[in-house]
């Protein structure tokens, strides 16, 4: 990692952009989301391991799969067994996960997560599965009038972070989490006609990002902070999308952003070839040069040389399960008995998270 950065006890703001795949990041439709990933650490060929949000942020923290849905109370924990709901929370000889959350606090951190969703269950279910020392919600807003349907606009969420980054203890950890470029979302800020909402939504999150970046740049921060940007999953591939992109992909897995961002330093290409985002959490404890820590991550960090099978695993329904490499993605045949030997141990660790 010494190669493209210093590891060291940075402050961390962590973007997990709605739906961020890699097509939309051009030069013409996100300029400033472009020329960020062209000032950074850009990892390429890099891939989502699950979706929707739900599943994909709490298995980004926790580098680890998490095949329930997460949408009710009983589900608000992560899963690898087939076994009966009910019985299994009762099993007293459940291990227990642990997130990158438990091991920045041990380090010394505090840790923020801002939810732009303003749905009581999905709120609920992140505090009650991340840990996150203080969950910034919609509720904290002084104007409450400031939604895009059921969800904070991304005009409104970025004006909010950067309140909130001006009241934060350091060292910090501070996940944002945007919405407006939710499949079947639009924007005020149009692209060219306006015509296509796959378009204006990448064209608008760009817009504000692009504020953003100009605030931090000109902030005391900026020395003494990285920004992570990345998805919280790939894009639903629904028709618009696909017409807009022309993206001929029929799964919910596929190439995403991820930039590492340090002011005035050197920028960077990385070709992950196919790993994918159980690589997350393991990557920032590698940046923030933590060498030790107890963990279940199943993922390494983006800088090793040397990577499992499973860092290029990926599940979006319980038990079908894809592998992402240089050419793609495709589904694995259960019968494959390399893989079946690393699933078999998967789903053996059954585990109550958060």
């Amino acid at each position: 990692i010494s190669s493209y950065i210093s590891p060291k006890k940075y402050n961390v703001i962590l973007f997990l952009v709605e739906s961020l795949s890699s097509a939309p990041i051009t030069k013409e439709l996100m300029p400033n989301t472009y020329n960020f990933l062209s000032n950074s650490i850009n990892i390429k060929n890099y891939y989502n391991h699950t979706a929707a949000t739900l599943r994909g942020i709490r298995g980004d923290l926790y580098s680890f799969f998490q095949l329930s849905g997460g949408t009710h109370r009983i589900q608000a924990n992560l899963i690898t067994s087939k076994a009966n709901m009910k019985n299994f929370f009762k099993n007293s000889s459940n291990k227990r996960l642990i997130s990158l959350i438990d091991i920045l606090r041990a380090n010394g951190y505090h840790s923020y997560f801002q939810i732009a969703d303003t749905t009581k269950e999905f709120i609920e279910y992140f505090k009650n599965s991340l840990g996150f020392d203080k969950f910034i919600t919609f509720e904290n807003l002084k104007n409450k009038k400031a939604f895009y349907n059921y969800a904070l606009s991304d005009e409104f969420s970025f004006k909010f972070l950067q309140e909130n980054l001006n009241t934060l203890k350091e060292p910090f950890f501070y996940a944002f989490y945007t919405f407006q470029t939710h499949i079947n979302s639009d924007s005020k800020i149009k692209y060219k006609d306006g015509k296509k909402r796959d378009l204006n939504k990448f064209h608008n999150f760009d817009y504000y990002f692009g504020l953003f970046l100009k605030w931090f740049n000109n902030s005391d921060l900026k020395d003494n902070t990285i920004i992570i940007l990345t998805g919280d999953h790939a894009h639903f591939p629904g028709g618009s999308y696909k017409r807009a992109f022309k993206n001929s992909s029929k799964m919910y897995i596929d190439k995403i952003a991820f930039g590492i961002y340090k002011f005035n330093s050197p920028a960077a290409i990385i070709d992950a070839k196919g790993l994918n985002s159980l690589s997350l959490a393991p990557t920032i404890c590698d940046i923030l040069g933590i060498k030790e820590a107890k963990n279940t991550f199943l993922g390494r960090s983006i800088f090793e040389r040397n990577h499992t099978l499973i860092n290029k695993i990926g599940s979006v329904n319980a038990f079908d399960f894809y592998k992402s490499d240089e050419n793609g993605v495709k589904r694995i045949d259960k019968d494959d008995k390399k893989f079946k030997k690393v699933l078999d141990k998967i789903v053996d660790y059954k585990v109550i998270g958060g």
